[in-house]
């Protein structure tokens, strides 16, 4: 009940109004009640179809096929994706289509080439901020007597041109003054003519057109290209030679990496490698790991006995030095097992290499298998989810062990030789600042 009273107070407001035309209004006769004509979507009288009163239209209804003028205007449009959103009228011989203040922001190529009698057009007070030439067909164009698009928010860009040049060649076909009502904003945010865009040249906007194209091409072509180096990285099919030692390094994972060097190269560092062994192994540590790490590949290795600083407490030395040394080297034996202090030194050297994302080094004194060792619970547990590095006596096998074991320092190889340039450069920097500052005290 209540609806049917609203339908009829609208059907007695709408009796008394005018329906605007192109050049002309029609005044309703008072007897005239303007039926619904596609169920109470559109009102219709004679050859017209008031479809305003229908909010958000997503398509423009069936109506009957003596309907020529359209009026979509307060409709709630935001967008013309397609021609198919006049599918249902394009049998109609649709001459004059209204779709003033909507919200329309986007409307596509060719959207009104179906409607093959078109020749007034009104798309005043919306959203459109670019019209490329492409929205309407050189047909259609030339179909238009009346067109209305002024009060637009629009961009001055190059794609608005031809709009310009339009009105230049058919001024009769636009209703309202060109310089008054069509504005455009510049990238400064000025409101100006928008007959500007004549000003600028052809030349530059194809140039910009270009140069997007090119924009677009390359970063394309760049992720691509960083796209496959991660894949590869991941897969472990990169390969890294270090110069000068002749290393291979295999990156997995691109960002951990890069984690880990920013740590590595960090100033903070007093040693490359904290040692931690029992000093039952001292002759293996002394005379075959010192000489090749300290002697051949210049690591400066923080050694308990050597580095701890006299007199000072135990805890506190070891905790020092720990800190202060880029990667930690354990040399497992049922020695290291039986020692307290290698215990408390283990245990510390995992938290922080856990906090690094670095690799906890482990070396097996002896080469008997890990179930037979007399080991802690501890170091069991980092055998069986690390890999370690055995020791032997056989040549083959201690040429295969150096091997593994430079392999594993490489990245704490490149720090040191980073900090070292780095180093350099600063020690050149503060020679020649003396030099200035000498030269000035000269004069």
């Amino acid at each position: 009940m209540f609806m049917l009273c609203i339908k009829v107070l609208l059907a007695l407001s709408l009796m008394a109004s005018s329906v605007r035309g192109y050049g002309q209004e029609i005044l309703l006769p008072a007897q005239d009640s303007r039926p619904f004509c596609y169920e109470d979507m559109c009102r219709c009288y004679k050859n017209q179809a008031d479809c305003s009163i229908s909010p958000h239209l997503h398509f423009v209804p069936k109506l009957p096929a003596d309907i020529t003028d359209i009026d979509l205007s307060f409709s709630g449009i935001g967008s013309i994706d397609s021609a198919d959103f006049f599918t249902n009228v394009t049998g109609n011989g649709i001459t004059s289509l209204n779709l003033d203040f909507n919200s329309l922001s986007y409307i596509a190529p060719g959207a009104f080439d179906k409607l093959h009698n078109l020749t007034h057009l009104s798309m005043e007070n919306n959203n459109l901020r670019s019209l490329p030439a492409n929205t309407f067909s050189a047909a259609t164009l030339d179909r238009l007597q009346e067109v209305e698009l002024s009060n637009n928010p629009f961009h001055c860009q190059c794609d608005l041109k031809w709009l310009a040049e339009w009105y230049v060649t058919k001024p009769h076909v636009f209703q309202k003054s060109f310089e008054e009502q069509y504005t455009c904003t510049d990238n400064l945010g000025n409101v100006v003519n928008i007959k500007e865009i004549l000003k600028m040249d052809k030349q530059a906007c194809l140039m910009k057109h270009e140069t997007c194209v090119l924009i677009i091409t390359l970063l394309t072509t760049f992720i691509a290209i960083f796209t496959f180096i991660l894949v590869l990285m991941a897969c472990g099919k990169r390969r890294i030679t270090v110069p000068n030692f002749g290393i291979t390094l295999t990156i997995r994972n691109a960002l951990s990496t890069w984690q880990r060097m920013r740590l590595l190269n960090s100033s903070k560092y007093h040693y490359d490698l904290f040692v931690s062994f029992s000093e039952e192994d001292s002759d293996l540590v002394m005379n075959q790991l010192k000489p090749h790490l300290e002697d051949k590949l210049k690591l400066k290795l923080c050694i308990h006995h050597r580095d701890f600083h006299p007199g000072r407490n135990t805890l506190d030395n070891v905790q020092e030095c720990v800190e202060k040394s880029r990667r930690f080297l354990m040399v497992f034996s049922s020695h290291f097992a039986a020692s307290p202090w290698c215990q408390f030194e283990l245990s510390l050297c995992q938290q922080l290499a856990m906090e690094r994302r670095v690799e906890l080094v482990v070396i097996l004194a002896k080469a008997a298998r890990r179930t037979h060792c007399q080991v802690t619970p501890s170091m069991r547990a980092i055998m069986k989810t690390h890999t370690y590095i055995p020791w032997r006596q056989d040549a083959d096998s201690q040429v295969q062990f150096w091997q593994r074991l430079t392999a594993v320092f490489a990245d704490v190889i490149m720090a040191q030789q980073l900090c070292e340039r780095r180093q350099q450069r600063q020690q050149q920097q503060e020679g020649q600042e003396l030099v200035q500052i000498a030269i000035v005290g000269r004069y």
